[in-house]
């Protein structure tokens, strides 16, 4: 007979974390042992891992958060600073390792959720800009309760007025809590602040100095759109603009006398890991929110001119047979458990790496499988071979993974 756990006792004989059918079974005696394995740990060897899953080459990793160090030399001289984004892994842990990897470059991180936000918190990443814009009272509220965890400093993006009421009723839900505010500049077809609207922004900038518990910080000003431009001259032109926008709305906050005497200067935040040399060379950002540069992807792999990131984040996954029907794929292929449920596609397939170096094409078959063919008349390879795809595109790829 199966005796109760003590958590069993404390709810009266019966554990409210269990599903139904876990407490009937426990009733009857029948508790299942059966443990829940995470595909791999740190240091295994990675024909031991249990695909499909991501694995992270750590010492690639750490060379790109070497080489943006380098990169960024000329721009921190000017006082300028890294503020990670963390989207791409939405990892406390890897956060942390950037932050003490870029140690005196590097202040805080940015976040694209408040879920995001909450997690670095708790994870003992303190210093937060969410680079979003919320619309609902609840996240707002959210959002102030977190910055009342000690030590915590949380940053927001507004561009309306109606945002900066939902930040106002949650300050008053929650008494002592606090928000760094960013007024976005929608540069791109995204959120923000017309970029001709520079009287918009005068309008929230001075409302916000005269509220209790909120600091101007700056203007938000993100080209999401020029990160994948293909080259360089492509990138650049974009980030001109931008740029120009930028200096269009600082010009009339200072006209306006904004920030006032004794206050901070404002900054000017935004740029991504196609264009940063743009952004950092602009003379107008203070601080750079680039997130990819840790992981690289096969979309940003296809942009020229740009700066050679090692690619440290793959799906690994396992070749299941090898088949000669033809069918979508053509001709004789493998198949393996690499599907959408494992890799986005929103910016192409994967790209499979050949153990034996030639190239290989993938083709998807649906949620759990894809195809492996051979394009310079390499041979299937055996079941069980291991191969490791580089994701279009890594953030929503991370995504799919627990």
């Amino acid at each position: 007979m199966t005796s109760l756990l003590s958590s069993d006792r404390q709810n009266g004989g019966r554990d409210r974390s269990r599903s139904p059918a876990e407490q009937k079974n426990l009733a009857l005696g029948h508790e299942a042992h059966v443990e829940v394995r995470v595909p791999g740990t740190v240091g295994q060897e990675v024909d031991t891992l249990a695909s499909p899953c991501l694995v992270l080459d750590l010492d690639a990793f750490e060379k790109n958060c070497a080489m943006m160090n380098d990169i960024l030399q000329s721009f921190a001289a000017k006082g300028g600073m890294l503020r990670p984004h963390t989207k791409p892994h939405k990892s406390s842990t890897l956060a942390l390792q950037q932050l003490k990897a870029h140690g005196a470059l590097a202040r805080g991180v940015c976040c694209q959720t408040v879920r995001e936000a909450e997690m670095m918190v708790r994870g003992g990443v303190l210093d937060v800009l969410l680079t979003n814009i919320i619309a609902d009272a609840s996240q707002a509220r959210r959002l102030a309760q977190l910055s009342l965890c000690k030590g915590a400093k949380v940053g927001v993006c507004i561009d309306s007025d109606s945002v900066l009421a939902l930040l106002q009723d949650a300050l008053v839900a929650f008494p002592g809590a606090s928000f760094d505010i960013m007024l976005e500049i929608g540069v791109a077809c995204r959120t923000g602040i017309e970029p001709d609207a520079t009287s918009v922004t005068v309008g929230l900038a001075t409302k916000v100095i005269k509220m209790s518990g909120l600091r101007l910080r700056g203007l938000q000003v993100y080209q999401g759109a020029a990160q994948h431009l293909r080259t360089s001259g492509e990138r650049g032109q974009a980030i001109l603009k931008t740029v120009d926008t930028a200096r269009k709305h600082l010009a009339a906050l200072h006209e306006a006398g904004i920030p006032g005497p004794g206050s901070p200067e404002l900054i000017v935040s935004g740029g991504g890991t196609g264009s940063l040399p743009f952004e950092a060379e602009s003379g107008v950002y203070h601080e750079l929110q680039c997130g990819s540069y840790i992981f690289n992807d096969a979309d940003y792999a296809r942009n020229k001119e740009q700066f050679a990131w090692q690619q440290s984040l793959f799906v690994l996954g396992t070749v299941l047979g090898s088949y000669s029907r033809a069918g979508v794929v053509g001709g004789p292929h493998n198949v393996v458990d690499v599907g959408l449920k494992t890799v986005a596609f929103d910016s192409g397939a994967p790209v499979p790496l050949s153990p034996s170096g030639v190239r290989m094409e993938y083709v998807n078959l649906g949620d759990e499988h894809g195809a492996i063919r051979f394009v310079e008349g390499g041979q299937p390879l055996a079941a069980g071979t291991r191969i490791k795809h580089i994701p279009g595109h890594c953030d929503p790829t991370v995504n799919l993974h627990d």
